[in-house]
């Protein structure tokens, strides 16, 4: 037995740090047995029973620092590891009404411990030597791990009967008519045949039609979202390696991507062809920062293919290539290019349907349309400061929504070695201007683009700072992403299984009741039924289609919809409409007079 070790590692100075560690672990040990802290007596372990178990703690962590070198000692890690550990439990046991104002305190708690272990010369963040195959390898098991998480999330939505028609349903029917004639036809999404892309100008969607035509199933698309927003690992692996970061800090951007909450949760009502912007934009980076500058300009054209207000996206980074880069003519010309198909995509809409939705900055533009915006800025730049943190209901939603984008990211895309750097957080100011409520939420996806600048900005940011600070730096980020994604993301995946474990008997009666309706036949459902029954040229969701005259209604009835669909309904049993299925509690299906008994 070797006691000078023994004793060197029980006396080191060191061993305060150990003992936090030991008491750090013995805390997380009676936050389990309790499972709440909401109360001074929430925790019930005896006193001597929890000091006994830091003390056996704080021995099993010494028995490693016995085994190796005083300069060896883990202890540093030890408390790392173990004051993050209590901090993911307390979020995962947190049961209060304002979890991001608690996780605003965790986070507080823990920037205040760290701050001086971060701190020492000494201090080895990884140990541990890795390769840029161990990279490579480490980006794609983070892009595993997204895949599972994020398109398992959705595609439980699915199969729980939780997908509404908008905006799941149309994009299913749609995908069915693509499959079938190649263009995107939908019945659901306006009341009646009209193309998806005089509603949004999208051609980037036949990307995925290939694969649905391979696997012609909503779940293709729920889980193809999640692949598409995975596939931005490639570019910002890209992005760290010409940047000249270390294979350790481009571990970590990967693990920040991954674990960022706004691309998990963003994906969680569904596919929107917003997902393709996060890649496509982090794509049009990498070209730039590689100089391959027709490349960028065909990452540009694929950026446009996604919406017609993707333009804007390219007129910001326009913006940051001519005042902060000095590329004036490639800043122009990329400008002009998304100008004019900016120009050609609103005429295309006004044409083929009702024109771009642009009722989402009504705020700002009252009277006067979309035209009369650059007079009011020139002449009233007030009035944008009191929209900016403005919210209709007064809430703080949308300082909220910047705490959720930017903590994540430890700050990072604000440590701007120039002042011209801030140009690519100019992006936010869509989803701040707006008192559209779902802009400045990242429960929707409208925060896909402004991710792609925000990690741009992070990478950009993070080479620029000394060797020993950004590990650092980015270990806090990680540390402020997991807590943040176990907020966000974790509570959603626990929810859709849950679900899907205690209403099996609901959801097999709702299979059952969906598979007897005649593929042929035009059908009217209530809105989470729209998705299932997508297979068919003629589909209405029954709230904006009260009209009899399709062949089949099709109603919810579990206790969330019953009310809402029997209230629905009347129209069609007034007309005729009568019951040839019925399951209590979950769906009832109703045929029009004219259809012959089968």
């Amino acid at each position: 037995m070797n006691f000078p070790r023994i004793r060197a590692a029980m006396l080191s100075s060191r061993c305060l740090k150990r003992a936090g560690a030991a008491w750090f672990l013995s805390c997380c040990t009676a936050l389990s047995f309790s499972g709440s802290f909401a109360s001074p007596e929430a925790v019930t372990v005896p006193l001597w029973l929890w000091g006994a178990g830091t003390a056996a703690w704080f021995l099993a962590l010494s028995f490693p620092c016995v085994l190796v070198p005083a300069r060896a000692y883990p202890d540093d890690h030890f408390l790392l590891g173990a004051s993050l550990l209590y901090a993911m439990l307390l979020m995962r046991s947190y049961g209060g009404k304002a979890p991001y104002v608690f996780a605003a305190a965790v986070l507080t708690a823990l920037f205040l411990l760290w701050f001086p272990l971060l701190r020492q010369r000494d201090f080895r963040l990884f140990p541990l030597s890795l390769g840029w195959r161990g990279v490579i390898a480490a980006a794609v098991g983070w892009g595993v791990l997204f895949v599972a998480v994020s398109g398992g999330v959705t595609c439980l939505r699915y199969a729980n009967y939780r997908t509404p028609n908008f905006d799941f349903g149309l994009f299913c029917q749609m995908f069915h008519n693509m499959k079938e004639t190649l263009l995107p036809m939908t019945t659901s999404e306006r009341n009646g045949l009209l193309s998806h892309f005089a509603v949004h100008l999208s051609p980037i969607w036949y990307v995925l039609l290939p694969f649905y035509c391979l696997f012609p199933s909503p779940y293709t698309l729920q889980a193809g979202q999640a692949v598409i927003l995975a596939s931005g690992l490639i570019p910002l692996y890209l992005l760290c390696r010409k940047r000249g970061l270390s294979p350790k800090s481009t571990v970590l951007f990967c693990a920040l991507y991954a674990l960022y909450p706004a691309l998990s949760t963003g994906g969680f009502y569904d596919i929107h062809e917003n997902c393709f912007l996060t890649p496509l934009l982090l794509g049009l980076f990498a070209c730039y920062e590689y100089r391959r500058f027709r490349l960028m300009f065909a990452a540009a054209l694929a950026v446009l293919l996604v919406k017609e207000d993707a333009a804007v996206y390219l007129l910001f980074f326009a913006l940051y290539l001519f005042f902060s880069e000095k590329q004036r003519r490639r800043a122009l010309l990329l400008a002009a290019v998304g100008l004019l198909y900016f120009v050609l995509a609103i005429l295309w809409l006004q044409w083929q349907g009702e024109g771009a939705m642009f009722g989402r900055y009504a705020n700002l533009t009252g009277d006067g349309g979309l035209l009369s915006l650059p007079g009011t800025l020139l002449r009233n730049p007030g009035f944008f400061l009191t929209q900016l943190f403005h919210t209709d209901s007064g809430s703080g939603g949308k300082l909220l929504y910047l705490f959720q984008l930017l903590i994540p990211l430890g700050g990072l895309p604000l440590m701007a070695g120039r002042p011209g750097r801030l140009l690519l957080l100019a992006p936010l100011l869509l989803n701040l201007l707006t008192q559209y409520v779902y802009q400045y939420d990242t429960g929707f996806q409208y925060s896909f683009g402004i991710t792609a600048f925000l990690f741009y900005a992070a990478v950009l940011n993070g080479a620029e700072l000394s060797p020993r600070l950004r590990p650092r730096a980015l270990l806090g980020a990680g540390a402020a992403c997991l807590l943040l994604f176990q907020t966000a993301v974790i509570p959603t995946l626990r929810d859709q299984l849950a679900y899907a474990c205690e209403h099996q008997e609901e959801l097999r009666l709702l299979q059952q009741a969906v598979s007897t309706v005649p593929e042929g036949a035009s059908v009217t459902a209530s809105c989470m039924l729209v998705a299932p029954l997508s297979q068919r040229e003629e589909l209405y969701e029954l709230k904006y289609h009260p009209s009899p005259d399709t062949d089949y209604l099709v109603l919810d009835l579990r206790p969330a919809y019953r009310s809402e669909s029997l209230q629905e309904a009347r129209p069609f049993r007034e007309a005729g409409y009568e019951t040839v299925g019925y399951w209590d509690g979950a769906a009832e299906i109703l045929r029009a007079p004219w259809v012959p008994a089968s």
